[in-house]
């Protein structure tokens, strides 16, 4: 199996079948993303494939070294949030159910609790929102969500405490 650098040099050269590569790879993970943001799966689905038309757009601008993953959502967080202002939209004020993260093997509590939790987070100002999300949802430590965000890793620590101390508050005041 081709590693991300592998592939994108091969993008790189104008290599579609590299890019479906790194799409199947991604696709899945940034859609999720993307969703919890956006609130909509339409938008979220729209917002993923611009982001993977930016990435060949861009795939000279590519330079060996680079991680793909932080690449691929830093112009994926910046997509939605453009969109955000645009729209004039508040992330997570839909009061849909989301089952897209809920697996059939979660009990209904856990769901509920999870449905809570995301909830929550909807209600953090959009910085804490991101910021969380990626640390939590997506696993990337906070150098990686400082360079996807434009923020410093000291400021990334920060919203992501801020989050936590505020989730926790929320939280408790529904138990």
């Amino acid at each position: 199996m081709n590693s991300d650098e592998e592939l994108m040099n091969m993008v790189a050269g104008g290599d579609l079948k590299a890019l479906e590569m790194l799409m199947e790879r991604y696709r899945k993970s940034l859609f999720s993303f993307l969703f919890r943001i956006m609130q909509n799966t339409a938008t979220a689905e729209d917002i993923a494939q611009d982001t993977f038309l930016r990435i060949y757009d861009s795939r000279k601008k590519y330079k060996n070294g680079m991680i793909f993953r932080n690449w691929l959502f830093t112009i994926g967080h910046n997509l939605a949030i453009d969109e955000l202002r645009k729209s004039s939209k508040v992330i997570f004020e839909s009061d849909e159910v989301i089952t897209l993260l809920q697996s059939p093997d979660i009990s209904a509590t856990d769901n509920i609790v999870a449905e809570i939790v995301k909830k929550a987070i909807g209600k953090l100002p959009t910085m804490q929102q991101s910021v969380i999300l990626l640390r939590e949802y997506e696993g990337f430590n906070y150098h990686e969500i400082a360079g996807i965000t434009g923020i410093s890793e000291e400021a990334a620590r920060v919203n992501c405490h801020r989050a936590k101390v505020a989730l926790k508050k929320m939280l408790a005041e529904l138990m």
